[in-house]
């Protein structure tokens, strides 16, 4: 019974944690890169930012999940069919976002933005 309950906790530690952090949350949503994010799925484009800075936008419906290299960040559209993505879609967001297929520009909360980026091909 030990060894069966030894093996058995930790997966359902796991489950515990893969529900609550399902759970959309007041804050940002920030995965640390090198994190898997699991059913991150959709169209995925590099940009080239100005300062050699890049960064990867994956669109995935009304949302995108932004890449910076150092951190990531679940985005919503402010409405639908719009360019625009905020922290849970919210005008008073920290981090901004402006893109679309071809061109995007980034702003977090602490004044960091990744200008003038253009979609490489």
């Amino acid at each position: 019974m030990t060894r069966w309950l030894r093996r058995i906790a930790p997966l359902g530690l796991l489950l515990l944690a893969a529900c609550h952090r399902g759970q959309d949350s007041a804050g940002p949503q920030i995965v640390h890169a090198g994190t898997p994010t699991a059913g991150v799925t959709g169209h995925a484009v590099d940009y080239r930012c100005e300062e050699d800075k890049t960064l990867r936008i994956t669109f995935v419906g009304d949302r995108a999940v932004v890449d910076t290299g150092y951190d990531r960040y679940s985005l919503r559209a402010t409405g639908p069919g719009e360019d625009t993505y905020l922290q849970d879609g919210h005008a008073d967001s920290e981090i901004h976002l402006e893109a679309d297929g071809s061109k995007a520009h980034l702003t977090l909360k602490d004044g960091v933005a990744f200008k003038n980026c253009v979609a490489q091909s």
